[in-house]
């Protein structure tokens, strides 16, 4: 069986007018237009190089920290393209295939969050299980779980649960809802569990309304495991129409066949932790198999409630976390989203669809592999409404590589994904002014993970031993990224609406500014001369034998973005700089 696109697409009404087109609005199907047919030319597949990678070569420490090993690709007997020159394109390619439907696989069949039989999930037991604490809808359900020993199996009964405050799970604890049982927030304030016990367990409950009213006064709050704390099982639950976060993940958590709507920022999230004065990562986190929908539906950031913490799930700083087989559509923001010193990440089999800004996003981290998953129609509304040309696009890989200092397969690998109508396909960015201690970074007080220290950036950076031991040790770069054996496809209508500001691929950087301005952890600054010459990014991440396109297949018309944001090349040019060789 397949899906037609049509059939999962939406699209606010905001930010979504194609040039000379229709304006869709809140709930509405895209129009037959948007999946029209056209010409059926083959299309145009991109054969694999059948040569082996290149031995890598490990760069001097100038710190007494190990240096990053840097992954490299045979060099291809082509003549080299110079990006910064290559002049824009005014027509694009002449294959115009017609996208084709896209599978239906497992994870695009979830229905966890819909309504009818069978639409839910899993329910928990009818009747309490054997020594169990029964909680009934008229007690309070803060005072029947205080005070017991850990380890403690809590049902609640069917109906409506209203707790006084945040229910503290205590190691081992198993909370264990019957099926029409709701454990209800009333906007007052409060988090449903919190606790540092670990290894708890929540089944089988419909958790709601917690956090405020406003949806603006819980910013990175989370009703479920507020407290980070490790193990645990949170499974076969509606969790919808919280303030701020529905879940919070810590180390070893398994979050599997829920439902995660409409909550106020994210519906999963992995919040930076610090422990004893040093940032460390969550590890081993297992989500599958969820319905992630319609999430930070408080639009936070355009309310400027915070900066780039909304979406449907957001991993920061994991090492080995698992995201496999879960829906996550129609997220007012990123649908899949690691940021900042994840490493070891495996982002597989899931169907990532119609979220406003990009469906997977891998920012800031090391050694990635995102492979097979289904990723239709993401970033349209955030690229319908840019004025620049900046190529948001389906899965983005920002600032980030491979590294032999942290776990995990050496590179970013981005294999065997099926991409359809995405404002734009796969682009990787290299941003020449992100490093440990930057002033522009975002991420104030972090460094490269397993790299120097914030002080030894800042003397390695003035004086660098080489620009290379700069580059690995205190720069988030990009190296080793590999985008092969994809299926790339973009529709005639959409062509025709969004003329050559979409269906593109990239491989870009920006320029590195004349001087650094470095951010102490006590907020103080100093300026001096970046040592990295203006053009070295965008050099490096158009090389072949750092970063390449091979062994895709390209459906319907599409431009290529080669060094520059919006250099719009043609195929036959991409070919000429040595990526996808035909």
């Amino acid at each position: 069986m397949s899906i037609p696109l049509v059939s999962h697409v939406r699209r606010r009404a905001s930010g979504l007018m194609f040039i000379g087109l229709a304006t869709l609005t809140v709930g509405c199907d895209l129009p037959a237009w948007w999946v029209s047919a056209g010409p059926t030319a083959p299309p145009v597949t991109t054969p694999q190089p059948t040569t082996t990678v290149a031995p890598t070569s490990t760069l001097v420490s100038t710190t007494g920290v190990p240096s990053i090993t840097t992954t490299t690709f045979p060099v291809q007997p082509t003549t080299t393209l110079t990006p910064p020159t290559v002049p824009p394109t005014t027509t694009a390619p002449t294959t115009t295939v017609p996208a084709t439907p896209f599978p239906a696989d497992a994870a695009a069949k979830l229905n966890l969050c819909g309504a009818g039989p069978g639409s839910t999930p899993t329910p928990g037991p009818v009747v309490a299980p054997a020594g169990a604490v029964s909680i009934s809808p008229g007690s309070d359900p803060t005072t029947v779980t205080a005070g017991r020993p850990g380890g403690t199996t809590f049902w609640f009964a069917p109906g409506t649960h209203r707790p006084s405050a945040a229910i503290v799970a205590q190691t081992g604890d198993v909370f264990v809802g019957a099926p029409g049982a709701v454990l209800d927030g009333g906007y007052s304030g409060i988090a449903a569990f919190t606790g540092g016990g670990s290894d708890v367990v929540i089944r089988g409950l419909i958790i709601e309304r917690f956090g405020t009213a406003t949806g603006h006064g819980w910013v990175n709050g989370a009703a479920v495991n507020r407290s980070v704390a490790a193990g645990w099982r949170v499974e076969n639950n509606v969790i919808r129409l919280n303030d701020g976060n529905a879940l919070f993940l810590g180390d070893r958590s398994v979050t599997t066949g829920n439902c995660f709507d409409r909550n106020g920022q994210t519906g999963l999230s992995a919040p930076a932790q610090r422990r004893n004065g040093v940032y460390v990562s969550l590890a081993g986190l297992v989500v599958r198999g969820n319905e992630i929908r319609g999430n930070n539906r408080n639009n936070l950031e355009a309310a400027g409630g915070c900066t780039g913490c909304t979406g449907g799930m957001k991993l920061w700083q994991t090492e080995s976390a698992t995201v496999t087989g879960n829906k996550v559509v129609s997220n007012h923001g990123v649908g899949i989203w690691l940021d900042n010193n994840n490493a070891d990440s495996l982002i597989s089999d899931n169907f990532v669809a119609d979220n406003d800004r990009e469906g997977i996003m891998v920012e800031t981290s090391f050694n990635a592999r995102i492979i097979n998953n289904v990723v239709n129609a993401n970033a349209v509304v955030d690229g319908s409404s840019r004025t620049d040309s900046f190529p948001v696009a389906g899965i983005f890989v920002s600032n980030s590589g491979g590294s032999t200092r942290v776990p995990g397969p050496v590179g970013i690998e981005v294999s065997g994904n099926h991409l359809g109508d995405n404002w734009n396909g796969v682009v990787v960015f290299w941003n020449a002014d992100r490093y440990c201690g930057s002033a522009s970074d975002t991420s104030v007080g972090h460094c490269t993970l397993g790299g120097p220290t914030l002080d030894q950036c800042a003397a390695l950076a003035q004086k660098p031993v080489s620009v290379d031991g700069l580059l690995s040790e205190c720069h988030w770069g990009v190296s080793g990224v590999s985008v092969t054996n994809n299926r790339f496809e973009i529709s005639a209508a959409m062509r025709l609406g969004c003329g050559t500001r979409c269906g593109r691929n990239g491989l870009i950087a920006s320029v590195a500014p004349v001087t650094n301005t470095f951010r102490f952890a006590d907020g103080r600054l100093i300026t001096f001369a970046n040592p990295l010459d203006r053009n070295l990014a965008r050099s490096r991440v158009v090389d072949p034998a750092r970063n390449r396109f091979s062994g895709n297949v390209y459906s319907g018309s599409w431009f290529f973005d080669l060094a520059s944001p919006g250099s719009k090349i043609s195929l036959a040019q991409w070919r000429q700089s040595g990526q996808d060789l035909a």
